[in-house]
């Protein structure tokens, strides 16, 4: 549903068009990049919570500003994954869902009583729900990869790392805006406008963002003759800023998304005889031809929708003698619905529908010092009320049955009259229902020191205390076959749990400290090393589950990290030069995951249990270089070997995935760009450039077998366009994929003797014109 239509997109450019020619918005407060008239940006980052340049902070960091965004032509989150080695997207299916990942850790909040690894800040709030975290990217002044635990200064859920958003605060004097609009391969459009407009002259400042992308998608349903795969998705921003002196800045923000994407969950891949015997089964489907690998042949309407929405309030007070108190207030809504069909074929066999929804209210106080004393500190409190709940639904159909059969390789002409006596056909038109609500509290204290014991040395410690509070309200599933347990050929085919409204609570308490140390043998070098601690809470089975999950418990115990990283950060040849590397290791005890436990059906269904251990270890580069002038380079590199070294019985077959690789997880991720910019006239620029991205074989579950083998793939991009000197204008013509490489990002055995896959957009072409005031 289009929540705002085109008017509103007319009234921001218009409000931008205002905008007085010779008065561009800029930044008035601690720029995230400035850009030395030869040399790379200096970017500043706020990774420990105060404002610091990039390259002396003890930390594994890869920044995105706004001219880094839009370099890449990122219109959210998601884009700037082939520029991110080290970070995976695992838009595997569902785009919305947001199942992320960094040095080869990779989930997402997949059900209420379970909660992501990665965490994800707008504007230092935590976003409970990970199918909120793909955000729009117009507006925001940084995106920050934080690699590695972040439990000291962000706290629990972080123990791979964190993604900060930062957006642009409103101007208080300069009158600007700027709008973009796109068209390209597949249907794709975007639209965007942002304005600042300010109201009081030093006082007060008003800038709304918005922002509409639609396509079409590049997946054939071959049996309803549409398109999936495609994206709707709606915007909006509006921030309020106030400064009644010189001491005080307040910021109240609004942020929304809508997602309503034609996304698909599962592609089958079947085989000539597969596909031979499955239309004898059902004469129906008898001229549909073998789908390709971006097709389906499928009779559901599958999709998602999300709705986001937060309210933040922040204000910022110095204090005199160097303090500042910051006071973070927030509150946030989100709801998710998926449809999918779970069969992979055209039969109307299993729908799966999860509807999920989730608020929380949070606060944090902090008060920091002066960075630039020999002795500094921060100290902080935080609190946090959510809920989260869920009610998922299996849709099972009259022809669920008979798939079950003949995926047991039953012959056609036998099913009809093995269904008919079989317990499977109470199963036909049935919806097995699994609701569940987890709320939480969460409390925490934090603090840091930084001790400079020469103008060359810092020394820097901390530590966060957390309680977490977790109440399971209730949760329950249904399962006819279940009904009467005293019919053991009833039970023998049951494939679901049966069980009555369940509640349950537990606490979590954890401590995570960090140490660094940091020696700056020249004034634009950092040498680092560090330690810390990162601690993911426990939780429940929520999803829908077998018997044997209920019967063994559903409870989650809690996971904690230690990580280890030494790193040298550089310029060189006055900022031509910036390379930077860091090496980590990473062990986690309590490893949560998901296992697939098979059914008596021949599906399979999620489990989350504590594996036992894991380790990721590697090394992160990142170089960039401008070597003459107007010609910049990239190039970013990680080494990742992340494997289980300690997962006993990881599918309830007894098999042993010690050893393994963890889900998602490439050893070798790599990019390269370079992009020229030359004068043609006196007013105008003229630029070219491209990119290439890498990443090696992985896996999609924990089994390593090879029907969940991912392949190497890879992708070309390029641009070429003209630009005002200005920037107050700009054209670019984009390609990606240019070898339509056919690049396969997921792997699994089907429920139905097939194979699910899915493959990134192949060949796209598009173009963008962008316009500033």
């Amino acid at each position: 549903m289009n929540r705002f239509g085109p008017s509103l997109f007319v009234i921001a450019a218009a409000l931008a068009a205002t905008a007085s020619p010779a008065r561009a918005e800029a930044p008035e407060t601690s720029p995230a990049a400035t850009t030395a008239s030869q040399g790379v940006e200096e970017i500043v980052v706020t990774a420990q919570r105060r404002e610091e340049k990039l390259q002396t902070v003890p930390v594994s960091i890869l920044a995105f500003t706004t001219k880094r965004i839009e370099q890449l032509n990122a219109v959210s989150l998601d884009n700037l994954e082939r520029a991110a080695p080290g970070v995976t997207f695992a838009v595997n299916r569902a785009k919305t869902v947001g199942q992320i990942g960094m040095r080869g850790v990779v989930d997402y909040a997949s059900t209420p009583g379970y909660d992501a690894r990665v965490g994800a800040y707008l504007d230092g709030v935590y976003i409970k729900r990970s199918y909120a975290d793909n955000q729009t990217l117009l507006g925001m002044e940084r995106v920050e990869f934080l690699r590695g635990p972040q439990g000291t200064t962000f706290g629990m859920n972080t123990d791979a790392g964190a993604i900060s958003f930062t957006t642009r605060k409103p101007d208080l004097n300069a009158l600007g805006g700027e709008a973009v609009a796109e068209a390209g391969s597949f249907g794709h459009r975007r639209f965007g406008a942002r304005a600042n407009l300010p109201l009081i002259k030093d006082k007060l400042a008003l800038a709304v963002t918005l922002t509409s992308e639609t396509s079409d998608g590049f997946i054939d349903n071959i049996y309803l003759n549409r398109a999936y795969g495609g994206v709707d998705r709606k915007s909006a921003r509006a921030q309020l800023r106030y400064r009644p002196n010189d001491n005080i800045d307040i910021n109240l923000q609004y942020s929304g998304l809508w997602d309503d994407n034609k996304s698909i969950w599962t592609i089958g891949v079947w085989s000539p005889a597969q596909w031979a015997s499955f239309q004898k089964l059902y004469p129906k489907f008898s001229g549909l031809p073998l789908p390709g690998a971006l097709q389906i042949a499928d009779g559901s309407d599958q999709g998602e929708t999300g709705r986001s929405q937060f309210f933040i309030g922040t204000v910022d007070w110095r204090l005199g003698d160097g303090l500042k108190l910051t006071s973070i207030s927030a509150y946030q809504s989100e709801r998710f619905q998926q449809i999918s069909d779970a069969t992979d074929l055209p039969a109307s066999g299993r729908v799966y529908d999860l509807n999920q929804t989730s608020r929380q209210f949070s606060q944090e106080l902090r008060l920091a010092s002066d960075s630039a004393q020999p002795l500094s500190f921060i100290a902080g409190l935080y609190f946090q009320d959510g809920k989260n709940g869920a009610n998922t639904r299996y849709y099972l159909g009259s022809e669920f049955a008979a798939l079950t059969f003949w995926s047991r390789g039953v012959a056609e002409a036998v099913i009809p009259a093995a269904v008919s006596v079989s317990p499977l056909r109470l199963y036909n038109n049935t919806v097995i229902r699994a609701p569940a609500t987890v709320s939480d509290q969460s409390y925490a204290a934090y603090g840091s020191l930084l001790y400079r014991p020469a103008s060359n040395v810092e020394i820097e410690t901390g530590g966060r205390y957390s309680v977490i509070r977790k109440t399971l309200e209730h949760f329950s599933e249904n399962d006819p076959l279940r009904a009467d347990p005293t019919n053991a050929a009833n039970l023998a085919y049951a494939a679901f749990g049966q069980f009555p409204d369940q509640t349950d609570k537990q606490t979590f308490t954890a401590f995570t400290p960090k140490v660094s140390i940091s020696y700056h043998p020249t004034r634009d070098t950092t040498l680092f090393a560090s330690a810390s601690k990162g601690f993911k809470a426990g939780g429940w089975n929520t999803g829908v589950v077998t018997q044997a999950v209920f019967d063994a418990g559903l409870r989650l115990g809690d996971e904690s990290s230690v990580n280890y990283e030494i790193g040298l950060k550089s310029e060189w040849f006055d900022r031509r030069l910036r390379f930077n590397v860091t090496g980590f290791l990473e062990d986690f005890t309590g490893f949560q995951v998901s296992q697939w436990t098979p059914t008596v059906t021949g599906s399979s269904v999620a489990r989350l249990a504590n594996a036992g251990k894991a380790r990721s270890k590697g090394v992160e580069a990142e170089l960039e270089a401008i070597p003459l002038q107007g010609l910049s380079l990239t190039a970013n590199f990680t080494y990742n070997r992340a494997r289980f070294t300690e997962f006993a019985n990881c599918n309830g077959l007894n098999t042993s995935c010690t050893g393994n690789r963890l889900p998602y997880a490439p050893d070798y991720k790599l990019y390269l760009a370079a992009t020229y910019e030359r004068p043609i006239t006196g007013t105008l620029n003229a630029f070219v450039g491209g990119g290439y991205s890498m990443e090696t074989s992985s896996y999609s579950n924990v089994v390593n077998v090879a029907r969940e083998y991912i392949p190497r793939h890879s992708s070309i991009e390029a641009k070429i366009g003209v630009a005002a000197m200005d920037e107050r204008w700009s054209l670019t013509v984009f390609g990606a994929n240019l070898a339509d490489h056919l690049n396969q990002v997921y792997s699994q055995s089907g429920a139905y003797g097939d194979q699910i896959r899915f493959f990134r957009e192949p060949r796209s072409y598009g173009a963008t014109f962008k316009l500033r005031y």
